[in-house]
């Protein structure tokens, strides 16, 4: 979540277009899933919204709906 939390842009949009650096190329308006577990719901992630530009708690891991993307550069 705390890489997710670096790309978030709120001066790129969040009105209108996603709050992210179009660096990053084309992202749906819409809440992402990280691959950190949410301690008090182990069944659920943190993740960001990228329309507005807040953390959100709790994305199903078991959803076929949860939008994901990849935040750090290959190694």
């Amino acid at each position: 979540i705390q890489e997710f939390q670096t790309i978030v842009d709120l001066g790129a949009g969040c009105g209108g277009s996603p709050c992210i650096d179009p660096i990053f190329g084309p992202t749906v308006y819409s809440g992402y899933g990280s691959a950190t577990t949410d301690a008090s719901l182990p069944g659920f992630v943190w993740g960001v919204d990228f329309s507005n530009g807040s953390v959100l708690q709790g994305g199903d891991k078991s959803s076929s709906g949860l939008l994901v993307r990849a935040v750090r550069a290959g190694l």
